[in-house]
């Protein structure tokens, strides 16, 4: 069991792959894998990791992209 919103959850996911896609161009693999952990304070948790094998994200923004509302795109809002 996974305590989340299950179509917030779907939400986050979607757009890391599609942002993943948009990024590495014409090929590329994307790579999901999940196992169990435990953190203090949770306990358990779900541990869910995304990667690819794209460019990677450029050092200059590197620190901005966990910012509400930060994006490279130029219709994007930096929250999807």
């Amino acid at each position: 069991m996974v305590d989340g919103d299950p179509e917030q959850l779907k939400e986050v996911f979607v757009n890391l792959i599609v942002n993943a896609c948009e990024a590495m161009g014409d090929g590329g693999q994307i790579l999901l894998s999940e196992e169990e952990g435990v953190t203090d304070p949770m306990g358990r948790v779900a541990v869910i990791k995304v990667s690819d094998n794209g460019p990677g994200i450029p050092e200059a923004i590197g620190e901005k992209i966990f910012q509400p509302f930060f994006t490279t795109k130029e219709e994007g809002t930096g929250l999807d």
